[in-house]
Formats: structure tokens, C-alpha cells, sequence
């Protein structure tokens, strides 16, 4: 059976939406995930095959299936990807338009007219 027989239905690497509008929070969150080399590592794991269960990644990883499963909680937590569940396993897919969106955003702030609309507002005390 090769992945793509084997993808359950629902598990779309969600690239072809466009970027998503985030929140100043949910920019935070996706910049603190995509802060560590491993979970770095880890979305490059899924830019190469999509969807990719635990195993697939802790087989490629030198590390305990209980660290990588907290650093994909991390992942999914922030939304850069998500799961579903099909009869034996948990699939993961990366959901491009959150990580579209956070670069949007990042680009935005070197952005002429968001520097000034940034640098006109009030300082809070």
C-alpha cells in the first residue's frame, strides 16, 4: 500500500488556501513553535511527505516518541499542523495557510506603511 492509498480521508495538506489572518497571539505562538531547531526540523519533515504519523517522525529523529509527541503537541497547538484519525493511527499535515499568514505578517512589519502606522501610535505607560 504506498501513502497515498493509505491517507485518510481529511488529511490535506492544507497549502492551496490562502494565508490565514492571525491574531498578534497566534503570531506569537507560531514564532515560539518555529523557535526551536527540532520542531524547525520537524515542518521541514512535512514540506518533503505529507501526512506523516509519530513514527514516521521518530524514526528520522534521535529521539524518544515522548519527546517528539510534545513537540508536535506544540505544533498542533499553534496550528501549523493538524490531525486526523483514521482507524490505527493519528495523521499530521501541515497547514501551509497558518504558516503563509505568520509570514505575511513577519513581512508586514518591514513594510513602509506599517512602520508608520506602528510608529504614530500611542506609547502605553
Amino acid at each position: 500500500m504506498t501513502l497515498s492509498d493509505s491517507q485518510p480521508v481529511g488529511c490535506l495538506d492544507i497549502g492551496s488556501a490562502e494565508p490565514q489572518q492571525l491574531t498578534d497571539d497566534e503570531v506569537a505562538a507560531v514564532g515560539k513553535a518555529l523557535g526551536n531547531p527540532i520542531r524547525l526540523q520537524m515542518v521541514a519533515f512535512f514540506q518533503e511527505q505529507c501526512p506523516r504519523n509519530v513514527g514516521d517522525i521518530v524514526a528520522e529523529l534521535p529521539l524518544a516518541q515522548s519527546t517528539v509527541s510534545k513537540h508536535l503537541q506544540i505544533l498542533r497547538e499553534s496550528r501549523i499542523v493538524h490531525t486526523v484519525r483514521d482507524e490505527s493511527r493519528v495523521w499530521m499535515c501541515m497547514n501551509r495557510s497558518v504558516l503563509r499568514g505568520f509570514a505575511d505578517h513577519i513581512n508586514s512589519l518591514t513594510d513602509r506603511d506599517s512602520t508608520t502606522r506602528i510608529a504614530s501610535q500611542p506609547t502605553r505607560t
